[in-house]
């Protein structure tokens, strides 16, 4: 979560590439230790926003289509299981 909180830090004070270098190998890291905390979704969608502002949209179109395409996957599983508890 340390590199989520600092890349979003970094964004805001104008210095969105030093922020891609700390929330990119974030992505690629274990999901023990400092990952543990954070989903991969908050860590494209804020690469996503260091891109955008470093001037790199087709890097932050991945991402954000990333988190669109997460976002869209949690919406449907949430209807299938609502769908499921339902009385008939």
């Amino acid at each position: 979560r340390i590199n989520l909180h600092l890349g979003l830090l970094l964004t805001a004070s104008g210095r969105p590439r030093e922020a891609v270098a700390v929330l990119a190998p974030a992505l690629r890291g274990e999901l023990e230790s400092s990952n543990y905390y954070v989903t991969r979704t908050a860590l494209h969608a804020a690469l996503a926003e260091a891109w955008e502002r470093a001037g790199v949209r087709d890097s932050a179109r991945a991402h954000r289509a990333w988190v669109a395409a997460a976002t869209a996957g949690r919406r449907a599983a949430a209807i299938r299981s609502h769908s499921a508890g339902a009385p008939a």
